[in-house]
Formats: C-alpha cells, sequence, structure tokens
C-alpha cells in the first residue's frame, strides 16, 4: 500500500468514526461497538 492509499484509508475511518461515533468515545470503543467488519464495509476493505 503506498502512503498516499493510507492516508486516504485513515481519512474514511475518521469520517465514519466521526459520524457515528459517540460523544467522547475513544476509537477503540468505538470499533468494538459499531464493529470491525462493519467498518470495514463502510470504508471499503474487504
Amino acid at each position: 500500500m503506498e502512503p498516499e492509499e493510507l492516508y486516504e484509508l485513515v481519512d474514511k475511518v475518521i469520517d465514519v468514526y466521526r459520524n457515528n461515533g459517540r460523544k467522547r468515545e475513544r476509537i477503540a470503543k468505538f470499533i468494538d461497538r459499531y464493529g470491525f467488519e462493519n467498518l470495514k464495509d463502510a470504508v471499503g476493505v474487504n
């Protein structure tokens, strides 16, 4: 994976977190609650 691709992926993860995370929720707690597979689907990684 090229650095630019990684930056785009991180931006997508942050967008999903921003739109679906709870106030002051840590990213690890968010992933546990939201589901890792759901997050992968949301950012287009399979």
